[in-house]
């Protein structure tokens, strides 16, 4: 009988366990972050430093210049758009390594936005007063009064906004977070010395003056940075760039399900500012103060958003899906750490925040309170734009167009309408319908991200 050697059964590989934590992944989110988050931090705190000299002219100034301002946001939803468009497919390309085509999309951005704003800028000054009554009522009659020479003013400075946008958020997807960061500085420096000269003398004129002044010099000094410094993305003047209808396209592809998006959110903003306002100045004053708070708190989410859009974009180009779900993960975990403890601080000290804007003691208890109210609700926001932004990258807009539909229409506007007009809550009412808004939209955009169909969408 042969003797038989023994055969050894091999040894299933041992599956590598993924680590809790990613810390090369987490070091380049926050580099990409820290920027963007400084660059929010000076623009909110100019745009605050304006809202107090207005706020302290009157109520009737502070409340013009808030909803001139939602209405030009409104406008800038093409643009913003077109930017969007541009950050996801410029991330992407660097991420495949192709810097001369990352250059052609900066070019076909910018023509595609000149050449909207031109048309929007011409149409809305013809037509100005009509579109700012629509949205002030009966109780807002001195706001009113004012509105329309402040809106003419900042019209002057759209098609340079639109450059200013479009240069800002391309460089942002190739990885450049600082430069927008200078650039947004000085123009915020500006607006505010400027703000701080001509409001006193001029009022409501003054500040649109000073803003447009500003937002002209800002995209002079972007377009001068586009040739001149190359660090990222720029363009040269020895290349011949021409239209690229391919290229277009697949901006436009991005770009229009992300303007939908942005019209329907600034659609209900203002929406909802239309209602504020039929409560009567003072409520609609006592909502911008604890708006304004929110957005101080929001400033990180929005760094760690475009941090995260242009991380997981450039790595989807790349072919490194596990990162970029990674990067996903370390940049909800910083958003939530982050933005829950500027909402103790911020409920802490509401009052002394809320007396920042305004003297008005009515306007000022409200603002407390929705100061605090804001302040619970800020860890579904990091959830929000965080998982938003991912979605984005990965080619998968049209599902943020329609949550943002569901979240902010059926839920925020809707339900703040029936409180409203049928329960008799008031500003209360109004609460209950963001709550629900928050709540629904941070559940569809978390569910969405866990699934994963966006790390295989082709932009």
């Amino acid at each position: 009988m042969e003797d038989f050697e023994p055969v050894e059964t091999p040894t299933p590989p041992v599956a590598k366990r993924r680590p809790l934590f990613r810390k090369d992944v987490l070091s380049a989110i926050l580099r990409l972050s820290w920027p963007a988050v400084l660059e929010q931090v000076l623009l909110m705190m100019g745009g605050l430093v304006v809202t107090m000299f207005l706020g302290k002219r009157g109520n009737a100034e502070l409340a013009a210049a808030a909803l001139v301002n939602m209405v030009v946001v409104v406008q800038q939803t093409a643009f913003a758009g077109l930017a969007t468009g541009a950050t996801v497919i410029i991330a992407r390309v660097i991420g495949e390594g192709d810097d001369r085509k990352a250059r052609s999309a900066l070019f076909q951005a910018l023509v595609m936005g000149l050449a909207i704003s031109g048309a929007i800028t011409v149409l809305t000054y013809l037509f100005a007063d009509p579109i700012l009554s629509v949205f002030f009522g009966p109780n807002s009659a001195d706001a009113a009064a004012l509105a329309p020479s402040y809106f003419r003013i900042l019209l002057y400075a759209m098609p340079f906004m639109v450059l200013d946008m479009t240069i800002a958020a391309s460089m942002r997807g190739a990885g450049d977070t600082a430069t927008p960061m200078v650039v947004s500085g000085i123009g915020a420096a500006l607006n505010v010395g400027l703000c701080f000269l001509l409001i006193g003398p001029m009022g409501i004129v003054g500040a649109g003056i000073a803003l447009t002044v500003s937002r002209i010099t800002t995209a002079a000094l972007r377009v001068t940075l586009m040739f001149a410094y190359r660090k990222v993305l720029y363009l040269l003047p020895r290349e011949r760039y021409r239209i690229d209808r391919v290229l277009m396209a697949r901006i436009f592809r991005q770009g229009l399900p992300a303007f939908l998006e942005q019209a329907v959110m600034q659609g209900g903003f203002l929406m909802m500012s239309w209602l504020l306002t039929g409560l009567g100045t003072a409520e609609y004053d006592s909502w911008q103060v604890g708006v304004n708070m929110n957005s101080m708190a929001f400033m990180p989410i929005f760094g760690l958003a475009v941090a995260t859009t242009t991380y997981v974009g450039q790595a989807l180009g790349a072919g490194r899906l596990e990162d970029a779900a990674d990067g996903v993960k370390e940049s909800v975990r910083v958003a939530v750490v982050t933005i829950t403890l500027l909402g103790i601080l911020a409920a802490v000290f509401a009052d002394p925040i809320a007396r920042m804007f305004t003297n008005d003691p009515e306007v000022v208890r409200k603002g407390v309170e929705l100061i605090r109210f804001f302040a619970v609700l800020e860890p579904l926001l990091a959830i929000m734009n965080v998982c938003a932004g991912t979605l984005r990258a990965g080619g998968d807009i049209i599902f943020v167009t329609w949550t943002a539909f569901v979240g902010l229409w059926v839920f925020r506007v809707l339900v703040s309408f029936l409180m409203i007009r049928f329960v008799g809550l008031g500003l209360e009412g109004v609460m209950v319908g963001t709550a629900m808004d928050f709540v629904a939209r941070a559940a569809l955009y978390g569910q969405r991200v866990r699934r994963g169909r966006w790390k295989h969408k082709r932009v």
